[in-house]
């Protein structure tokens, strides 16, 4: 796009900046742009934060399951306050009895609670609910830090269902579903924290991918946790054997992540071909139906994730 420059007294030159740009991060009259030049080139960089913008939704008419990705979309793309309209009961997404229908209040209390750090329902009623963010900001060190955290715990999770599932421990498995929780939670925060950073475009939409890719992997765990717990029986060896080498190599990504090497960004390759042929292998008896569903899905999301990151290091040392 092409900007005519205007002079403006005996020394001053002004340009328009688009208003799209201005939308898009939330830019008001008053605020501050660092520029820097090089090379003949002028770069406009946002200064700090993206300020936040306030919301109304209205989740009259959706029910639970519906309701709570609104919820948690607004609550990453950095909106606040959020601000809730709804009716006194909202219908439960696939409950067992037709029309069953929950407390409003008590179903986004539980949300906010267990899922959005740092906000607090500061006023409530029968149709209407305010969410406020009160934690505060993050300077981008601990930003990374919430990052390590997500995949410290991702790897303790995938190393605890491997010992519970080996031992059919039906009480670990359970208690395994809280850590699952708290990592969605983990990953919620970073993406919130990630779409208010000043990092470019380009490096947001990396990690985005990546993280939308952390999510999946943790969603695998969840299913594959309720699964275990729903049937009761344990899975064969065979199946135990092959979500091992997957979760292995789910663990060498976040030894990759923690600290690139190219060299052994280049041995996480090579030992791709040898997990998918043993997942293709793979026959799975009538209890292992959980694990079998669960396979490819992991497989894909680590490869993304991967992709990602490694395109990203390699990109940085160029």
């Amino acid at each position: 796009m092409k900007r005519k420059i205007i002079k403006l007294g005996q020394a001053t030159y002004v340009a328009s900046l688009p208003s799209k740009w201005i939308r898009a991060h939330n830019l008001e009259k008053g605020d501050y742009l660092d520029v820097e030049e090089e090379q003949g080139d002028l770069t406009f960089r946002v200064e700090g934060r993206k300020r936040n913008k306030a919301i109304t939704l209205d989740i009259t008419k959706l029910d639970t399951k519906l309701a709570a990705s609104v919820l948690e979309t607004s609550y990453i793309v950095g909106y606040d306050p959020i601000e809730i309209i709804h009716n006194p009961e909202i219908k439960e997404y696939l409950s067992k009895s037709k029309g069953n229908k929950l407390s409003t209040t008590e179903f986004i209390t539980t949300i906010v609670n267990e899922k959005l750090i740092g906000s607090e329902i500061i006023e409530q009623s029968d149709k209407r609910i305010i969410i406020k963010d009160l934690g505060g900001g993050l300077n981008e060190e601990s930003t990374d830090n919430i990052f390590r955290r997500i995949l410290f715990l991702l790897k303790d999770i995938s190393q605890e269902i491997m010992e519970a599932l080996t031992n059919n421990n039906l009480e670990r498995i359970k208690h395994l579903q809280t850590k699952v929780k708290l990592s969605k939670k983990l990953i919620l925060y970073y993406s919130r924290l990630l779409n208010q950073s000043k990092i470019s475009s380009s490096q947001l939409k990396i990690k985005n991918t990546i993280l939308t890719n952390i999510n999946f992997i943790n969603g695998t765990f969840k299913v594959l946790l309720r699964d275990a717990l729903t049937t009761k029986k344990p899975y064969s060896k065979e199946s135990i054997n092959v979500l091992s080498g997957v979760y292995k190599h789910l663990n060498h990504l976040v030894v990759l992540f923690l600290k690139f090497d190219l060299d052994k960004a280049a041995e996480f390759i090579e030992k791709r071909e040898s997990i998918i042929a043993s997942i293709n292998s793979f026959e799975p008896k009538p209890q292992d139906l959980g694990v079998s569903y669960s396979l490819g899905a992991l497989m894909g999301s680590i490869w993304y994730a991967a992709d990602a990151w490694i395109a990203e290091k390699i990109i940085e040392k160029n």
